[in-house]
């Protein structure tokens, strides 16, 4: 029901019936009750309902309901009201036109107007343009569940499941049905395999031992673990071939060139061509049934041809028929199971059907079948139009609308693009509803409204001459960052500015702290610091050439060059490096231990060392770890070799801890600690080193063979595998 607006009932209400009181009481509740209520009549009075109460439409005189649950639709059946109950999942409301009664009804074909893409799960999707038939495209990317339940379904793939290279590491099927080939390999193992028989196995590895059934095979033995006899029995029609030109077929062995035996058992049958015995004649056997062959025309036995059938010539003997001129067995076969005479049989078939290709079948004139021409009779594709049709067709086509002057009752829907009059509308309903409610001409209220503003990100907005919004260039206003610095300042810059020392003037006299008596320090060379535990920090780096330290004038600090500072002209040694031009004193130490040059001889990893190096030329290409000796001659430092004393005597040895070529520069460590992986690893722990015979390395087995030279280099001194404590001994032993 429509709403009633508020109503006050007059104050005359002795001019009213008391009925009508009621009545308009009754409104007056309704129209202030919340929304979703009714008014119904209950026992002559008017009384508000909500929704839930307006249920019970059975106590009305034109419904007629049975009972109603959840989903069931009410509508009216030409006499009264019933209701229509819930249709199952999938189904549509469908009208039957006027007259007739609503139905639950399958969703027909369609056009679909526009295509909403919803993906996850790996899945994602583009839309083109919401046409008549719409593109859809469809990306599957990475999708990594824990389970994919299909239930009864399947899924179908093309192309690979894994990228090239990568691998599926387990799987498990019931069946695995496969077009092409399986490439790669099939590990594992099956008590049992079952299915139809493989149509073709083209490669199987060696198999060391195989038993089908009793039936063992092993290497090149063939035997039966069952039966006292090996059976081979070929299918119907098949033969056994030996060595690719003996075949057994049924008992009869051909292709074979000799027969060796000391004592054939049984009778010889058959044809045979040439002597069974070298030089000599058949003959009259002393047993069988060949007895009594004089006269066999063997000379005029001529040479078979396989799978032929065998005529007798004119001469009375067995040759075969050609079957370029006779039927092959092959034919010979098709005449298997003919019951009566072949022509016979032919003659009573009816002649060959004719007609064309996808064209309607007819019976003619002559009661044969024939078809009918499609210029003048419907093709198969439009006889296919009619699949579906319940009714007449032109029944149906009364029904619909000329496409002249048509006239439309109800809701029609027009499907875009459409045309008005020349002109193509190709907006959707969706884009025309965004002028509803436009008051006037969309371009004049467009012109009316400001320009598109224009600027530079992150730069500061003024108006310009155009009262537009643009942007000041930072090259000559300050950045939003440079702004920012202005944050927090709590009175004018500039005379905060004038309150500081200028640059070029003098310190002057603080007026409080540690820093008095400073008159005269050159203020333009101090640089930004602090005080601390008495003394000035400076936190950023010095710009003078000399700084003087104390009060007397000759003591300086001064730079040399790059990583070298000198105090009073002599160089201090930095962690950098140095040159030493004078002595160093080492004081004297106590223990523990405080004076003295400490090697570090941790070795974190392989090639790492710590002691006292020397720069050289490679005379060959050295890798870190490999010991050399120096070549007095050519000054340039060789692979040591105890094979000779002169590459492991009296020598001046050394580790390369700078790998090189010939004639570039390396360093070699004279005296220290040293870990390569170029080291033997199982060296004990104090063990001695020696020299080895092979150029280059150490060994912890002293040589021994004639003429080699022992001389140990080092220890192994910690714990760390593949180190040792460098340190040559002057003595060396030559084996003779």
């Amino acid at each position: 029901m429509g709403r009633f607006e508020n109503f006050t009932p007059p104050t005359l209400g002795s001019e009213l019936t008391t009925t009508e009181i009621t009545m308009l009481e009754e409104l007056t509740a309704l129209a202030n009750s919340s929304s979703g209520q009714f008014i119904r009549k209950v026992a002559g009075s008017l009384v508000n309902a909500t929704l839930a109460e307006t249920i019970a439409l059975s106590g009305l005189s034109d419904v007629s309901i049975s009972s109603v649950a959840q989903g069931d639709i009410l509508y009216y059946n030409g006499s009264g009201w019933v209701n229509l109950a819930a249709g199952t999942t999938g189904l549509i409301l469908q009208t039957q036109g006027s007259g007739a009664n609503p139905v639950w009804a399958n969703v027909a074909g369609g056009t679909v107007l526009s295509v909403s893409v919803v993906t996850a799960n790996g899945v994602s999707g583009t839309v083109a343009a919401s046409t008549l038939t719409p593109a859809i495209t469809l990306t599957l990317g990475d999708i990594t569940p824990s389970s994919i339940a299909l239930g009864t379904g399947s899924i179908t793939m093309t192309g690979s499941i894994a990228a090239t290279g990568a691998r599926v590491t387990k799987g498990w099927f019931t069946d695995i049905e496969t077009t092409n080939a399986l490439v790669g390999n099939v590990t594992g193992s099956a008590a049992t395999v079952t299915g139809a028989a493989q149509a073709a196995i083209t490669s199987l590895g060696t198999l060391t031992t195989l038993t089908v059934d009793d039936i063992t095979i092993n290497g090149n033995t063939i035997s039966s673990a069952g039966a006292s006899t090996l059976a081979i029995t070929p299918t119907v029609g098949q033969a056994i071939t030996f060595d690719g030109t003996v075949t057994l077929d049924a008992g009869v062995i051909t292709g074979a060139t000799s027969i060796t035996s000391t004592t054939f058992v049984g009778a010889l049958t058959g044809t045979a061509s040439g002597n069974l015995v070298s030089g000599g004649a058949l003959g009259t056997p002393s047993s069988g049934t060949l007895t009594n062959c004089t006269g066999l025309p063997v000379a005029g036995l001529v040479a078979l041809t396989a799978s032929e059938i065998v005529i007798t010539t004119a001469g009375g003997v067995l040759a075969s028929a050609a079957v370029a001129t006779y039927p092959s067995l092959t034919e010979l076969t098709y005449v298997k199971g003919v019951t009566s005479a072949i022509q016979t049989q032919l003659n009573a078939k009816a002649a060959a059907l004719s007609g064309t290709i996808n064209e309607i079948a007819y019976f003619n004139s002559a009661t044969t079948i024939a078809s009918l021409a499609v210029v003048t009779y419907p093709s198969l594709t439009e006889l296919s139009y009619v699949k579906g049709v319940t009714s007449a067709i032109q029944t149906q086509l009364g029904l619909k609308a000329p496409l002249a002057s048509p006239t439309f009752t109800g809701t029609v829907t027009i499907p875009t693009p459409f045309t008005l009059g020349a002109v193509s509308v190709t907006a959707t309903g969706t884009e025309l509803n965004y002028v509803a409610g436009v008051t006037s001409a969309i371009q004049t209220q467009l012109n009316a409204k400001a320009a598109a503003l224009s600027g530079t990100i992150n730069e500061i907005a003024y108006f310009n001459s155009a009262t537009t919004i643009a942007s000041l260039a930072v090259v000559t206003y300050p950045s939003l960052t440079e702004l920012s610095y202005v944050k927090g300042v709590t009175s004018a810059i500039q005379t905060q500015l004038g309150t500081k020392v200028t640059s070029g003037g003098a310190l002057g006299t603080p007026s409080s702290g540690t820093g008095t008596n400073i008159t005269g320090i050159p203020a333009a060379n101090i640089l930004a610091g602090s005080f601390g535990a008495g003394a000035y920090v400076i936190s950023t780096s010095l710009q003078a050439a000399t700084i003087e330290l104390g009060h007397a004038t000759d003591t300086t600090l001064s730079r040399v060059s790059a990583g070298v500072v000198a105090i009073e002209g002599v160089n201090i040694l930095t962690t950098a490096g140095g040159t030493l031009t004078g002595n160093i004193t080492l004081g004297e130490g106590a223990d523990p231990a405080t004076i003295g040059i400490v090697m570090d001889n941790s070795m974190s990893a392989d090639e790492r060392y710590s002691g006292i190096t020397t720069p050289g030329t490679a005379g060959a290409t050295i890798a870190f770890g490999d010991l050399c000796y120096l070549d007095v001659t050519a000054t340039e430092w060789l692979l040591a070799d105890a094979s000779a004393a002169s590459t492991a005597g009296d020598v001046v040895l050394g580790i390369c801890v700078d790998a090189s070529t010939d004639g570039a520069a390396t360093s070699m460590l004279l005296i220290g600690t040293v870990r390569s992986a170029a080291f033997p690893a199982s060296i004990a722990l104090g063990a001695p080193v020696y020299i080895s015979e092979t150029a280059g390395d150490v060994t912890a087995t002293a040589p021994v063979t004639t003429d080699s030279v022992m001389r140990r280099v080092g220890f192994a001194v910690t714990a760390e595998p593949n180190t040792i404590y460098f340190n040559p001994s002057s003595d060396y032993i030559t084996h003779t």
